[in-house]
């Protein structure tokens, strides 16, 4: 109930993803999304949740969110990210 409950919901998803624990990030960055809909942290949050997903092998999944990501945050650092990685997933996808 703390005025950082955001961000600290924002950190479990970070513990779970530097320890390359991707499903459980997801969970905990979703719980961000959905109980704190008015956070300055829900872009990264998706950023996170992108990345997740590429790294999981879902890269439908990955690349819906992080075009949504710039979509809904144009101009933003999470946004340009999301672009950067999207380029990333096509150019590892592309016949050689």
């Amino acid at each position: 109930n703390s005025r950082y409950a955001d961000n600290a919901q924002y950190w479990l998803g970070e513990t779970h993803y530097v320890k390359r624990e991707f499903e459980p990030a997801v969970v905990e960055y979703r719980k961000l999304i959905e109980t704190y809909p008015a956070s300055k942290k829900q872009s990264h949050a998706m950023l996170k949740i992108g990345y997740c997903y590429h790294e999981l092998g879902q890269l439908d999944q990955a690349r819906a969110v992080l075009e949504d990501l710039r979509n809904s945050y144009a101009g933003t650092t999470a946004a340009r990210l999301a672009e950067e990685r999207i380029q990333r997933m096509l150019a590892e996808n592309s016949p050689q």
